[in-house]
């Protein structure tokens, strides 16, 4: 679960009715975290304006006690976890209040809707040693696991326990194959694609895992299109040949069988052209 989808979730919204009311109000252009923050704030909900945390890298064992660093580790295990009821807004503790209850806070000063929070604790390590990271619940990460990789920034306390101040975990990617742009949310993806480079778009480029591929006579003409509406968008992106493009696609697990037929199909049924070793749409 992403930081925003957990936001919203915990004030009892969906990414749905802030994709609705970005239409309405014209704005499904702007950075989706800020989206987000501008609905819940239009919403009635206050969002704190976070300022970025810098920090410099360390490894579990230089850490110092009361300095800000960030760590780079491997989740172990769930060491620990504690619930209360509190407020979604100050996250401060609840007292005689059960999950749901509208009550008035006496921290923040304002009706809120009772929810259950936790703070939790886990063993994680890196290639120096392991630590204890204490995840409060004002940092919105969602559950971690085992084998999970995270960066964590933080301040070593006293008792030698790391307190977690953000947490970045593996996220979706959507990257434009033409600029190299980095976009937060398939929607902006296909949009950018559109506005910026005039084409229709395609699955953006992911991570990509080797997949035992069908057979190329099991090509249709759709696959054969799309393959080849890839190779020239990388082609035009990077100014690499054809033969350099294929090369590179197999080592990201395509078959190097299905991409050349996918070729001969296109320029036999005119859907692509070669310029100078380049495959081109036509």
């Amino acid at each position: 679960m992403t930081r925003e989808r957990e936001l919203l979730e915990r004030h009892g919204f969906t990414e749905e009715d802030v994709k609705r009311w970005a239409e309405e109000k014209g704005l499904s252009h702007l950075y989706w975290p800020a989206l987000v923050k501008l609905f819940l704030q239009e919403h009635g909900v206050r969002v704190p304006v976070s300022r970025r945390i810098t920090a410099t890298q360390k490894d579990i064992a230089s850490l110092q006690s009361g300095e800000t660093a960030l760590i780079k580790v491997v989740v172990v295990g769930l060491a620990s976890k504690r619930e209360y009821i509190g407020c979604p807004n100050c996250f401060k503790k609840l007292d005689n209040a059960k999950p749901g209850d509208v009550v008035n806070c006496p921290y923040c000063d304002q009706s809120v809707t009772a929810a259950k929070f936790e703070w939790r604790s886990y063993l994680v390590a890196d290639h120096s040693g392991e630590i204890v990271v204490t995840v409060p619940p004002r940092v919105m990460c969602g559950e971690l696991h085992p084998m999970q990789e995270v960066e964590i920034v933080g301040t070593l306390n006293e008792f030698g326990e790391f307190m977690a101040r953000d947490v970045s975990l593996p996220s979706e990617r959507y990257v434009c194959e033409i600029c190299g742009r980095e976009l937060p949310s398939k929607e902006m993806y296909e949009r950018h694609m559109r506005e910026a480079h005039k084409v229709e778009p395609e699955k953006p480029k992911e991570e990509v895992k080797a997949e035992e591929a069908p057979s190329a006579s099991s090509l249709s003409d759709e696959e054969a299109k799309a393959l080849c509406r890839k190779m020239a968008i990388k082609s035009m992106a990077t100014g690499k040949k054809l033969d350099e493009v294929i090369s590179e696609l197999v080592g990201q697990g395509h078959d190097q069988e299905r991409l050349m037929q996918a070729v001969e199909l296109g320029l036999a049924k005119g859907w692509v052209k070669l310029e100078d070793g380049r495959l081109v749409m036509k």
